[in-house]
Formats: C-alpha cells, structure tokens, sequence
C-alpha cells in the first residue's frame, strides 16, 4: 500500500501500524536531486536503510527509494527535514510490501490428466488427452509427452489439450505444467491402443454409438447407468458397441451397419426377457452360445455369428415379431473365430 504524505507535514514524523500478520517491507521514496548536496535525515541514515538500485518518478521530482524489513506492529518514521537533512524540498512517500510477496516461489504447481483415465484401452490411433493444471501464481506452461519422447507444448493451461497419435499396444502419457518461478510438476496414465476391427459405424436413426473393449463394471448404454458384470472369458477385452437403451424400439432391418476389416466372431447380447427375438436374429445363421451375459439391468442371452471382412448389417431390436426384450441389444466383436 503507498502513504500519501503531505506537502505541509514535511517538518514532521510519521508512524503507521503494519496489519497483524502482515510482515511488511517499507520503502521510502525520498527526494533524489538535492540541490547544494544531499545530506539525509538523521533516521533513514541510521544504517539500518538500504538504498536500491532504481529510482522513482513521481512528476514533481525523481526520487531515490530506501528500504528496510519491519515485523508485524508499529512503525516509527520521522520527519523528512529532521537534521541533518539538506536538499529534500519535497516530502517522501511510504510503500508497505507483504513480506510473502518478495519470498521466492517454491510451490509447484498442480497437473492431472482428465482424458484418457489410467488404464483405458483405445480403439482408435489418434486420441486428443485433455486435462486441467492449477497454481499459487499461475500455469505458465503445459506440455506432454508420449511414451518417453520430447515434451511438446499443449493448447491451454488451466484447461489443456494435445493431440496425439498412439501406437500399438501400451503407451505412457507425460502431462508437464510449469509456473511463472519455473517450479514443475507432473501426471501419467498409461492407454493401451488396441485397433478396432469395427470401421465405419452408422446407426440408422443418427444416434452416434460408442466402440469401447469389453470388461466388467463397464456401462452398458450411452444413455443410461447399467453396467456389466462378470465379463465371460471368451468376450473379455473384445471390442463392442455401446448402444443406447432408448433405441430398444427400433425395427429397421438395417437399424445398425459396419464394416469389419478381417475375419470376424460377431456376438449379440440379447435381452433374456424375449419370448419371441426379432426376425434379422431368428435366423439359422445365429447361433446361440452357451454362455449368457449379466448387467445390472438384465440377463442377456448370447448369440453369434462369423462373418468374412466387409459389411455387417443388424436389424432394430424390436423388429417384428419380436416379443418380449425390453431392452435393447449390445454388440461384440472377436477379431478372429475362436
């Protein structure tokens, strides 16, 4: 805070009270140019002042700045002519600094990596890794780098995100944050790129479906909160397509579409409430396993059926003469027939 002094209390001391706490450094800005001499007043040249390498202009003169460290309580400044003081024709200024902001910054800053979680296997090569970074001060910097290589600068710092590409199987990602003093701090996850053998995923009725690998206490629906329970060995880590609960209605012959590209297990996990199962899934083609598939929601038979590379086409899972499901199906992708 500055202490506006005035002209008239020039002969004068002053004493202020430096808040509770609030270890303060005063500075005083006192007359630079004394003409015939410069002579201080006997207080600020009593050797417990120092005098600093920069000057101060305030319009009506320059003025030279001296400081001293104070602890918290009274302060007793005196006068600006109090002998022997010659030359200061102007009265000085006080400036109070909290001791904390002169203390050197030591604190790193913090850093976490949102997206992708720790663990997470991906079924695309490119991934945007986005996250969030806090400071005392401020973020100055974010970067990352992949599996052990140069840090690269991300988009952002509070709120951060790169780009990156992956390559097959596990790989680390090294989120760094580094503030204004250039303390740093660090995040990892790991990400497991698994390419996918689902290309080209349409869903009839436009709702954007998610591919994901197949594993326990995993959602079951993008649009609701059931979850899978103990994933059978066979369907472990395969990729599926993570349908919406809303869509158990449908009755398009061609509801979902999708390319596979290599030799494929296709499996249905169909609801075990059906009396009936839609046509497209009645087929001497399907066959049904003996495994089933449990959710929080429900029993899911399991059905399969191996298809060569190219186009795959599922039917809505109410398609006519369904009886029965009351909740829509998921699909499972082995790459390969077991």
């Amino acid at each position: 805070g500055l202490y506006r002094s005035h002209a008239a209390d020039w002969p004068r001391g002053r004493c202020i009270w430096i808040s509770p706490g609030v270890p303060c450094l005063a500075a005083g800005l006192y007359r630079r140019d004394y003409p015939g001499g410069a002579v201080l007043p006997a207080w600020l040249d009593d050797g417990t002042w120092t005098l600093v390498n920069y000057t101060v202009d305030t319009g009506d003169v320059l003025r030279r700045v001296y400081f001293k460290d104070f602890l918290t309580g009274n302060v007793q400044l005196g006068g600006n002519a109090m002998p022997p003081m010659a030359g200061a024709a102007s009265n000085y200024n006080v400036v109070a600094v909290p001791a904390s902001s002169l203390l050197p910054d030591t604190t790193d800053p913090i850093i976490s990596i949102i997206f992708p979680v720790d663990g997470l296997t991906i079924g695309e090569a490119t991934v945007t890794v986005t996250g969030d970074a806090s400071d005392d001060t401020k973020v100055a910097q974010v970067e990352l780098s992949l599996n052990g290589g140069s840090f690269e600068t991300a988009s952002g710092t509070t709120s951060w995100s790169k780009d990156v590409t992956l390559l097959e199987g596990s790989n680390t990602l090294t989120a760094r944050a580094t503030d204004l003093a250039g303390n740093t701090a660090e995040a990892s996850a790991t990400v497991i790129y698994q390419p996918t053998i689902i290309t080209n995923l349409v869903v009839s009725n436009g709702e954007t479906y998610e591919i994901d690998t197949l594993a326990t206490d995993k959602k079951v629906y993008i649009d609701r909160g059931f979850k899978f329970k103990q994933v059978p060995a066979v369907l472990e880590g395969k990729d599926f397509i993570r349908t919406a609960n809303a869509d158990k209605g449908e009755t398009a012959a061609d509801f979902i579409t999708f390319d596979l590209t290599g030799e494929a297990r296709v499996y249905i996990l169909y609801d075990d409430r059906a009396s009936v199962l839609s046509a497209w899934l009645d087929d001497v083609a399907w066959t049904l396993d003996v495994i089933t598939q449990d959710t929080t929601d429900v029993l899911r038979r399991v059905y399969y059926q191996d298809f060569i590379a190219g186009p795959v086409q599922l039917g809505g899972n109410a398609m006519p003469p369904m009886s029965g499901a009351s909740s829509n199906y998921n699909v499972v992708v082995a790459a390969s027939p077991p």
